[in-house]
């Protein structure tokens, strides 16, 4: 199927869902940041079709910590997609949207007794356990409130090749040590515990298949030894995120990512249901920041243009992937740039090396794509404004969020 562009240009102009960029006159009164939300649809719709082609027993649950904003959380749950979560209030703000609790999955390392007898009592599709010790908290809320509980668990499979997590850090339980099989274990032998799946997330930012289908491998492997050991056959897979924009991969790449998957996970006869969590993957790419540029200099050698969206909102993430063209079209005499921000900060440089026109001045305008996922989410009141934010609706510009000016700014810090 077809995915909504982000931008088309059409007769020397620039549009966002047949919206004239050049038309937009927020702009003018500093940086805003823009979601196309028939992108967030066709993009959704398209990694669900994708996978459901070869593996019909497939759940998108969207990872709600890419993007807080409630109108993307509600673009997603009106395409029957579901959502992740890993925080109180992750977990209240997908109830404040409209998600259905029993559609939740719960995940993270450091889930409060709080949030874990909320979410039992209020039986959430399942809780992905990160520790023997969250375990033992778990049975104890579940008998308190004399509740079966539905869980995971979050293993970490010994597959350290392009492994944003390495054996022995903070995430998941270790396999190799059998420090998951003895949690597996006790969890079977527990009246008030229902153990339904694994789970793994070992890599971000992947653009080809490679590495998770490989992890994969060793968690069916490891599946397939717990079933002959403990008749353990778990009702879902979970294999995570961490994939790339769209943009990333080659032609096709997603359609063989989602046929090696199902290939192994019919390795296991019962079905299973193959659940993805992806973050990134369905918001970066589906929003864009509307800059000015403030100064145009050399340094050296070195052409810089210094532009008012700023490193307190593009946050330089070593997976940030923030490209940069002109607002305006033009076709010859392109050059490379440094893009930098206002801010004194070395680290504040939003894209280096790319290719812009040299006869960009300032007072003209930039877009930076891949500015829909971390942003947001991440943004700090630091020396500048926080953007405002919209989105597109069919042909219409929104805004919905005012985000913070510098009166809101002055206020918090002077009031405390």
């Amino acid at each position: 199927m077809n995915v909504e562009p982000i931008l088309i240009e059409r007769n020397g102009s620039k549009y966002i869902d047949n919206i004239n960029l050049e038309s937009i006159k927020e702009k003018e009164h500093g940086p805003i940041i823009i979601f196309n939300k028939k992108r967030l649809i066709t993009l959704s719709e398209f990694i669900d079709k994708s996978f459901k082609k070869y593996y019909k027993n497939t759940e998108i649950h969207y990872a709600i910590k890419a993007c807080y904003t409630p109108e993307v959380l509600k673009t997603f749950l009106e395409n029957e997609l579901r959502l992740e979560v890993m925080s109180e209030f992750e977990y209240k703000l997908a109830k404040k949207v409209g998600a259905n609790t029993q559609e939740l999955i719960v995940n993270g390392p450091g889930k409060t007794d709080g949030l874990l007898e909320m979410v039992i009592k209020e039986n959430v599709e399942s809780i992905n356990v990160d520790s023997e010790e969250e375990l033992e908290k778990i049975i104890e809320i579940s008998k308190k409130y004399s509740k079966k509980v539905k869980i995971g668990l979050r293993i970490q499979p010994d597959v350290p090749k392009d492994s944003f997590l390495k054996r022995g850090e903070k995430l998941g339980v270790d396999e190799k040590t059998g420090q998951a099989e003895k949690i597996i274990k006790k969890a079977i032998n527990e009246p008030n515990i229902e153990l339904i799946g694994i789970q793994f997330h070992s890599f971000i930012n992947q653009s080809s298949d490679t590495n998770i289908v490989n992890a994969l491998k060793y968690v069916i492997k490891f599946v397939l030894n717990m079933k002959e050991s403990y008749g353990f056959k778990p009702e879902y897979i979970d294999i995570g995120g961490g994939l790339a924009t769209l943009d990333n991969w080659e032609k096709n790449g997603i359609d063989i990512f989602a046929k090696n998957v199902s290939l192994e996970m019919k390795k296991m006869n019962w079905n299973p249901k193959l659940i993805l969590e992806p973050g990134r993957f369905l918001v970066s790419d589906c929003a864009i920041v509307i800059a000015k540029i403030i100064r145009k200099k050399m340094n050296g050698d070195k052409r810089w243009i210094i532009v008012n969206g700023n490193t307190n909102m593009l946050i330089p993430l070593a997976s940030a992937d923030f490209k940069v063209e002109s607002l305006k079209c033009y076709n010859d005499n392109l050059v490379e740039y440094n893009v930098g921000d206002c801010l004194c900060s070395a680290s504040g440089t939003i894209q280096r090396d790319a290719m812009l026109s040299d006869e960009v001045g300032t007072g003209d305008y930039i877009i930076i794509k891949n500015a829909g996922s971390y942003t947001i989410n991440l943004s700090e009141p630091f020396a500048e404004p926080i953007m405002p934010i919209f989105i597109t609706n069919s042909g219409k510009l929104e805004k919905i969020h005012n985000g913070v000016d510098i009166d809101k700014m002055l206020a918090y810090f002077l009031k405390g």
